[in-house]
């Protein structure tokens, strides 16, 4: 470790200073990152960040002003950060010890060893003084997990449970505390053959370390809290709410799609489900389950003032409102939602940090010239001064055009802040006087919004008299307004990945608003293969970055494309025979020519060969829908499902009988020289994992994340290791299981 140094908080700053965007109802601050997040954690008014480039950096909410550099490390060696008082921080770090930091001191007060010889550090969560730690350590050719819980004051464990214990533990998918609660989701036993229904729900009481609720529900959502749980099996939408307190169990209940997340907020819980194509937000009660809204977008659910809250990819839904998330370009996923007093922080990926927070209005007294109009945009509200030259606005936090008007006077634009947590604002304007003869200025007034959604979209608005440029800014929320002399102008709008909107504007000496619309630059590549059965095409920047497409009738369509050169890539073993590289200045479509070569694997004798090896066996002839011919590994290269014979081996990382199964697949990969696809559909493997995984493995396979399960679902996969044979979209076969684990298996 370290002396904490400015150049650490330069590095963990964002690109931009944190931006207010926002709503009637909702404001929100964005932070984008250079570093990746590691971990993020609240206290108070306070957001604490652990970057993996080691810095551990304060943030002040709900604005995420960076406030302080609290410590600084070796890059990678943060592995969480817990806020646990005031003052005090838990920094866990790689090497298996867990950091009690003052906070305001900038010092570590305490070390605690949270690992054994032989165990490595995976996570761990600290509550009050307590640590529960997940940690691997070896177990024959593999690892399995272990969870311990190390009181931190004395600095010993006072608890322990792994495959050793009378009441086994295997891996542990997530956990969670709540109130003196601990809640697990895991797995207990070492399968062969491992089915998703041997995936099991337990809850204990950290005051004495007793189990009060154990059930085997397999895949499933799971949150707890004010001592109750909601629990909600992904696959079947069969749910149970349950009082941990009374020990009786609230509601029983099946809802159909897919659940995507579950959260309890008072006695009630909430899900969040997709079914055909829409995204359902339902309350479970007592007595019924209450469908609340109908939604776009949405990953997750949080809540403000008691009051559900749909995260979506780009919106960000309440109490009928929509707010559109400024996201990355390729666009990320939440990943973690954090709820503080006043509102909720939200982390997109790695790199990019939300603050929403409920709008309240602040006094804001405008002085100026007695009887002036006082024009203030958004929401385009109009006052007038007193004949003191007074007046008074409510509005919310976040950043106004303010028009002040007098006949005599020249009309004045000032920009206002108004800022969280002040009790009231002075604004002062000082108008010029005319004079006697100069005509008066115009007002120019533009709204900027995107084309396919009409919603706001910051711009960069540069505004041209001739040749002469008299005006760059930047219209927050998409909305600017300048001061201009009487005449012709030119005014230009563009926006990172929109093509660029010109208009001719003419001012007088009144107000002229100007509604321009940015349309979303699209790249439509449409492959035609001469030689071969199909192709995957990917566009990747020139810093490396891969754009994900989506297919449309064989033709890839990148979204959102900002301008500059970029590279075709082709799939594996297939080249392109015109164009290969693009410079993209605008939307466009274009054919490109590609040949692939035709290395036919016979697919009846891969099956024979297969067939004594697997458990249970069956032929099929069914072919791919169109929108599962393509999926994107998790280094974003697009893999053709359709072309010619494929090997898919559907596992999950925690999954000790597809270890087992490796070789084998290699040794068919040798014999066969098909292509193979690992294809993970747990609901507790994200890229990161899959990475490691392959990384530990030293596979050279694509690896894939079927974050919707869409394909696990269609091939109706519920035990692990399966293996799936397709040709040419077509599926052949599928095969479960090593034979001498058969009696494993239950059908």
């Amino acid at each position: 470790m370290r002396v904490a140094l400015l150049l650490a908080l330069l590095l963990a700053s964002p690109l931009l200073p944190p931006l207010a965007v926002g709503g009637p109802n909702l404001n929100a601050s964005r932070l984008e990152t250079r570093s990746r997040v590691a971990g993020l954690s609240v206290y108070g008014e306070r957001l604490y960040v652990a970057y993996e480039n080691g810095s551990v950096v304060r943030y002040d909410l709900p604005l995420l002003k960076p406030s302080k550099l609290i410590l600084s490390f070796d890059r990678g060696e943060v592995v969480s950060v817990d806020a646990i008082g005031d003052r005090s921080l838990a920094v866990a770090l790689n090497n298996g010890t867990l950091l009690i930091i003052d906070a305001e001191a900038r010092k570590v007060v305490r070390r605690v060893r949270l690992v054994k010889d032989g165990e490595v550090l995976s996570r761990v969560v600290v509550d009050n003084n307590l640590a529960v730690a997940v940690v691997k350590y070896k177990y024959g050719r593999g690892e399995l997990d272990r969870l311990v819980v190390v009181d931190i004051a004395r600095g010993a464990r006072v608890f322990s449970r792994d495959v050793y214990s009378e009441d086994r533990l295997v891996y542990v998918y997530d956990l969670k505390i709540n109130d003196g609660l601990l809640l697990l989701i895991d797995i207990d036993t070492t399968c062969k053959i491992c089915k998703l229904t041997d995936t099991l729900v337990e809850v204990y009481d950290l005051s004495n370390y007793t189990k009060i609720f154990s059930r085997r529900v397999g895949e499933c959502r799971a949150d707890i809290g004010s001592g109750i749980l909601l629990v909600v099996d992904v696959r079947k939408g069969e749910g149970l709410l349950y009082n941990l307190r009374r020990r009786e169990e609230v509601s029983s209940f099946t809802l159909g799609g897919e659940v995507l997340d579950v959260k309890v907020e008072g006695s009630r819980g909430y899900v969040l489900s997709r079914v055909k194509g829409t995204l359902l937000l339902s309350r479970v009660e007592k007595s019924r389950v209450l469908l609340l809204g109908k939604y776009k977008d949405g990953w997750l659910i949080g809540f403000l003032e008691g009051k559900p809250t749909v995260i979506g990819v780009d919106y960000i839904y309440f109490t009928g409102e929509a707010l559109r998330v400024s996201n990355l370009i390729p666009p990320q996923k939440p990943r973690l939602l954090v709820k503080y007093s006043e509102g909720l922080v939200i982390l997109y990926g790695r790199r990019l940090i939300y603050s929403i927070h409920k709008v309240g209005e602040v006094p804001v007294v405008f002085e100026t010239e007695e009887r002036a109009r006082v024009e203030i945009f958004p929401p385009g509200i109009t006052v007038t001064t007193n004949e003191s030259g007074m007046a008074v606005a409510m509005l919310p936090p976040g950043r106004y055009e303010v028009r002040v008007v007098k006949e005599g006077f020249k009309s004045a634009i000032v920009t206002v802040e108004v800022e969280h947590g002040v009790k009231r604002k002075l604004v002062q304007v000082q108008l010029e006087s005319l004079n006697g003869g100069e005509p008066p200025r115009g007002i120019l007034r533009l709204v900027v919004r995107e084309a396919s959604s009409g919603l706001p979209i910051d711009a960069v608005v540069e505004i041209y008299r001739g040749d002469r440029l008299v005006s760059r800014d930047v219209a927050r929320e998409g909305m600017l307004s300048r001061a201009l002399e009487p005449g012709e102008y030119e005014v230009r709008a563009y926006a990172r990945g929109y093509e660029e909107c010109s208009r001719r504007v003419l001012i007088g000496g009144g107000l002229e608003e100007v509604r321009m619309e940015l349309r979303e630059i699209r790249v439509e590549v449409c492959p035609v293969v001469l030689e071969g059965r199909g192709v995957g095409i990917s566009l990747v920047d020139s810093s490396g970055v891969t754009l994900p497409p989506v297919v449309e009738e064989q033709c890839y369509i990148f979204k959102r494309v900002p301008k500059g050169n970029y590279t075709l890539s082709p799939s594996e073993k297939c080249r392109l025979l015109n164009a290969s590289s693009i410079t993209v200045t605008g939307s466009m479509k274009l054919a490109v020519l590609v040949s692939c070569e035709e290395e036919r694997v016979n697919s009846t004798e891969l099956i024979s060969a297969l067939k004594p090896h697997l458990a249970l066996s069956r032929d099929l002839s069914t072919p791919l829908p169109s929108h599962l011919l393509n999926v994107r590994d998790i280094e974003g290269e697009s893999v053709g499902l359709g072309n010619g014979v494929v090997l898919i081996f559907l596992f999950y990382t925690k999954c000790p009988g597809c270890d087992s199964a490796i070789p084998l697949v290699e040794d068919i990969e040798r014999e066969f020289s098909v292509e193979v696809v690992m294809v993970s559909p747990s609901y507790y493997d994200t890229v990161e994992t899959l990475a490691e995984y392959g990384d530990a493995k030293n596979l050279t396979w694509h690896l894939v994340l079927d974050e919707e399960a869409q394909l696990t679902r269609f091939l109706n996969v519920s035990a692990f290791p399966t293996l799936v044979v397709v040709e040419d979209g077509v599926v052949r076969y599928v095969g479960v299981g090593a034979v001498e684990e058969a009696s494993e298996l239950v059908e």
